[in-house]
């Protein structure tokens, strides 16, 4: 990016000669595009001084000169064609509100009245008394006129001529107070654009448009959403001679080939994205079953019981307390299971079921304990020798056994 500085005493010194050695500039180090920061005259001398030379750039975006209508008159038409711009407004903007209608409406009648097509300027003031007059009507909506007479200086700043309810801050304010506060909070769309001020009286929601002369008529191009022409870029003359020098090749490859490696390129891409996926899976499940393996099997010695569980005179059991890694768990009886003693105990762990939170079950010859975060069990052995007498929760290494639950909790 190259930046060229100047001030007005060398444009009215030189002239016509500062703007020629600024194209000449531009066109010597192959630049795609020139933005133009200058008034109405500067922006046209360098349009006219481009379209004469024969280079076009793939964009030309200037101030001022090409919002105006004589711009294209003063110009051929390739060296106006497709110049950007930025504006306030146009008539063709997607705006509108209920008095004036669309901006094509507006733009309709304000012509039938006064000859000419409005500027931004017109618009503008427009837009401000509608601005205005919707603030004054919500400013004294629901106040008492206390006088018949009133003048324009008693409604605004004559306090004990109306009644009206508090302003945002309390008070309840002269007239020139109530449509102050009004306009702060105001939020309107208008045939000008939305108007949402700040603290500095700015309005800051109307967003400026960039427009483009196309077939000789100046376009709204951006932003699209309120555009009524699509923006050409690059420059139109850079895209005919591009068609031109066109045979249908990509780079080095003809396009045939170019749809084939695209077509090998992508679908390796999916492919790999695939695998990917699926061994990601794969490595989530190992991580789990990993997991549930560390919960599922414990030594005896990471388990401290503080309090066993305690069976109430209706059958049921209340929970007891145990300690496991710094952690507070409950010991519940563990109902319907079945046991199946190992073939060659393992004194170093113990097999346990499973539900959510720090889990694990210990067993001696009278019990069963289930170890959760929120509850616990065990159960009456049946089978093995087991009673219902008091649980002891101090499991011996000699007597070990695999649980196999019904179901598994989550």
């Amino acid at each position: 990016v190259q930046v060229k500085r100047y001030t007005f005493a060398e444009v009215t010194a030189d002239g016509p000669g500062l703007y020629e050695s600024i194209v000449q500039e531009a066109v010597t180090l192959g630049a795609d595009a020139m933005l133009g920061c200058d008034f109405k005259d500067g922006g046209t001398t360098v349009a006219r001084i481009l379209g004469s030379s024969g280079h076009y750039l793939k964009a030309l975006w200037l101030t001022v000169a090409p919002a105006h209508t004589d711009f294209m008159t003063a110009l051929n038409e390739k060296a106006s064609e497709h110049t950007l711009s930025a504006g306030q407004w146009h008539p063709a903007l997607a705006y509108a509100d209920p008095f004036h209608g669309t901006a094509s409406e507006y733009s309709a009648a304000f012509q039938q009245a006064y000859g000419h097509l409005p500027s931004y300027v017109g618009a503008g003031a427009s837009a401000t008394s509608f601005s205005l007059a919707t603030a004054i009507k919500e400013a004294f909506e629901g106040c008492t006129f206390l006088r018949q007479d009133l003048d324009a200086d008693s409604l605004l700043f004559n306090a004990s001529a109306i009644e009206c309810g508090g302003l945002s801050g309390g008070a309840a304010g002269t007239g020139y107070e109530r449509v102050w506060d009004t306009l702060v909070k105001q939020t309107l769309d208008t045939f000008f654009g939305e108007i949402v001020f700040d603290r500095f009286r700015r309005n800051v929601a109307k967003d400026p448009i960039t427009t483009q002369v196309q077939s000789g008529v100046i376009e709204a191009v951006l932003p699209l959403e309120f555009a009524n022409k699509r923006i050409v870029m690059p420059h139109g003359q850079i895209a005919s001679l591009a068609a031109e020098d066109d045979d249908d090749d990509i780079g080095s490859l003809k396009e045939g080939e170019f749809v084939a490696v695209v077509v090998v390129v992508v679908g390796s891409v999916l492919v790999a994205c695939l695998g990917a996926v699926v061994f990601l899976l794969w490595r989530f499940k190992l991580q789990k079953s990993d997991e549930m393996d560390d919960h599922l099997i414990i030594s005896p010695e990471e388990l401290h019981v503080v309090n066993e569980p305690v069976q109430r005179w209706d059958g049921s059991w209340e929970s007891g307390k145990a300690m496991y890694k710094n952690a507070l768990v409950a010991l519940e009886p563990l109902p319907n299971i079945k046991l199946q003693s190992f073939s060659e105990p393992n004194p170093s762990r113990y097999l346990t079921d499973m539900a959510i939170g720090p889990s694990s079950y210990t067993l001696d010859d009278s019990t069963l304990l289930d170890v959760e975060g929120s509850s616990a069990a065990g159960v009456p052995r049946t089978d093995t020798g087991i009673t219902e007498s008091p649980m002891n929760c101090s499991p011996k290494n000699s007597d070990f056994h695999e649980v196999l639950p019904p179901e598994v909790s989550v």
